[in-house]
């Protein structure tokens, strides 16, 4: 019995040692194929009922507006507001980029068949210097609201630090958090309807 007593003692040390590494260790982002990813080309988040595939990015920002080389962008939101999250003097002449990506269930990670959209931003961004960009971070409403404003935040970290993995500078973007405040579909039941709430999207606009 002596004998028993020091080794169950190693062993519950070494299993809260384990226990302790486990939780404090930060997931890592899967960065592979980082630069392009040929196969995601027109998936939307493994083509998720309604939701928007890759499109290309416009040559410069004069193009932007309906029907602007394939990108369907809204109309400006004025030009003496800033976007929503944004300090008061980041971006002026604001105008939201149709494209969204979307995340899995409870999920931070940008998956490989969404890598495409943020490629295309990427270029259209470092094509046009003066531009900046807000990542907005949303989620569905599953979960506390303190859990999903945290979730959205790290969604939207997660996008910045791809772009900056592609060459935009940290400068010139801005994160905010939505949390479940902006679903896309209200009161979404089904899985699918979940889905396109899970999501980044990016208001441009000049510094």
């Amino acid at each position: 019995m002596r004998l028993l007593r020091p080794l169950s003692l190693l062993v519950s040390v070494s299993a809260c040692a384990l226990l302790f590494t486990s939780c404090t260790k930060k997931p890592n982002i899967d960065l592979s194929g980082v630069v392009r990813n040929p196969a995601a080309l027109g998936q939307g988040a493994g083509n998720r009922e309604g939701m928007e595939g890759f499109v290309p990015a416009p040559t410069d920002f004069s193009q932007l507006g309906d029907g602007g080389n394939g990108i369907a962008i809204g109309p400006w939101e004025g030009t003496d507001k800033p976007a929503a999250g944004a300090g008061s003097d980041f971006l002026k002449n604001t105008q939201r980029w149709e494209g969204v990506v979307y995340f899995e269930y409870d999920q931070s990670e940008i998956v490989a068949s969404e890598r495409a959209k943020l490629d295309s931003l990427a270029t259209f961004l470092n094509e046009n210097p003066a531009l900046g960009v807000i990542i907005e971070g949303h989620t569905d409403e599953r979960g506390s609201d303190e859990y999903n404003r945290a979730l959205g935040e790290r969604r939207a970290l997660s996008v910045q630090q791809y772009l900056t993995l592609l060459g935009v500078e940290d400068a010139r973007m801005q994160t905010v958090s939505f949390g479940e405040d902006k679903p896309v579909v209200m009161g979404a039941a089904s899985e699918s309807e979940h889905a396109r709430n899970r999501r980044a999207e990016f208001v441009l606009g000049e510094r």
